[in-house]
């Protein structure tokens, strides 16, 4: 048996888990270690299909971990994932950098619609197949900006 969260769920390219996290109710924008969004997790690993199905769900594309956005994760010289068509995808819908925000325009941070107390559904996936892997995610990378 293995439980994920929807957060390692979108890394990691499971979108049929990422869907059942979110008809459980999962909050798109939930934050998890460090502050990170599960498009943070998708835009750092370029699964684009996740990516499409979190925006699509209402993720914000300028949730920000420290000065980082999901563009930042995605765009950042030294993420060795293939990227590139998530980071079009992300501009597409209003995507920005930390930078870029910091232009003028205003910054609009992740939020939990619970407070932290709450406990997010438990949904245990058993032997799910990942639908998005068929290339290796580089997940040291991600870890490292934890």
């Amino acid at each position: 048996m293995v439980s994920r969260t929807i957060h390692s769920a979108a890394g990691g390219g499971d979108i049929e888990a990422v869907k059942e996290f979110l008809a459980a109710g999962t909050d798109v924008n939930a934050k998890y270690w460090g502050g990170f969004t599960p498009l943070h997790e998708a835009a750092g690993e370029g699964r684009n299909q996740v990516a499409e199905l979190l925006i699509a769900k209402g993720a914000d594309v300028n949730a920000k971990v420290d000065y980082e956005t999901p563009l930042d994760f995605a765009t950042d010289p030294d993420n060795p994932n293939d990227t590139e068509a998530t980071a079009d995808l992300l501009r597409k819908h209003g995507g920005k950098t930390g930078e870029e925000l910091k232009g003028g325009e205003p910054v609009v941070e992740a939020t939990q619609s619970e407070p932290p107390s709450a406990k997010a559904p438990d949904i245990s996936i058993h032997d799910a197949p990942l639908k998005e892997t068929s290339k290796p995610s580089n997940s040291t990378w991600l870890l490292a900006r934890m």
